[in-house]
């Protein structure tokens, strides 16, 4: 997405025509031997982008303040740059050129009317290498922060069960009825004596193994937990345990 301005645009980089070697600064042209077809982090080109709809712009030579702008994804900034050219479409659908960006809502001396049906913007962008190096971190370990997140919730609703099976029947489920009590009456002593149904079926962990029980726990009077992404006890970060001691 192109945030220029106040318009917030998708855009399509349609052809990359040159960059900047990050090291020596020397120009590398978009053709023959020197031909590319991405730009790593740190490194500057320019690029012919077209946006999907009309928006208006301008040069950041002529206005600085229209000439900015920042490409972005999933909300994140991932590189800036500035307006170098425009062209423009006229009302008979003719692409100007417009070195001076004036792309104006007035066009022919009929206000409202935009002539702006296709622009094509030449741009400068430069990555920000220190912001990938934040953003990209931070997007490879949301899946398991998620999981983690739907694992607090699952253990909410497990604890809510147990709290009423121990209002009802004056004492949590024992080790050896486990959980499962919460589902079936529990066919083991010590035998509930006002139980109910307490969960229609039990959660799995968003790793997809069972919560653990148990009951006296080590941390409380009883603990539920999963033992996170890695199946074991312990660990840190991602593998750390999730338990009801964590909510």
């Amino acid at each position: 997405m192109l945030d220029c301005h106040t318009s917030h645009i998708a855009c399509k980089f349609t052809k990359f025509l040159e960059k900047a070697d990050k090291r020596t600064g020397k120009k590398i042209l978009n053709e023959g031997e020197g031909e590319f077809k991405t730009v790593e982090t740190g490194e500057s080109c320019l690029v012919l982008m077209t946006p999907s709809k009309d928006m208006v712009c301008e040069t950041f030579k002529d206005f600085p303040a229209l000439g900015r702008f920042a490409i972005r994804d999933m909300k994140m900034t991932v590189a800036v740059g500035v307006v170098t050219d425009v062209e423009r479409a006229s009302l008979d659908g003719k692409k100007k050129h417009d070195s001076a960006g004036l792309s104006r809502r007035k066009v022919g001396g009929i206000r409202g009317q935009a002539g702006l049906t296709l622009i094509e913007i030449m741009v400068v962008i430069v990555i920000i290498g220190v912001l990938a190096a934040l953003i990209v971190p931070r997007v490879m370990t949301r899946p398991d922060e998620a999981r983690a997140v739907a694992a607090k919730q699952d253990l909410a609703s497990i604890m809510q069960a147990l709290k009423l099976y121990r209002l009802d029947n004056q004492t949590y489920p024992t080790a050896e009825q486990g959980l499962a009590a919460l589902v079936t009456r529990p066919s083991v002593p010590p035998e509930p004596s006002q139980w109910k149904s307490y969960l229609d079926k039990l959660p799995v962990d968003p790793w997809g193994r069972p919560y653990q029980y148990l009951n006296p726990g080590l941390k409380g009077e009883i603990d539920v937990f999963s033992w996170g992404a890695d199946g074991k006890p312990g660990g840190s970060g991602v593998d750390a345990d999730v338990g009801n001691w964590t909510l």
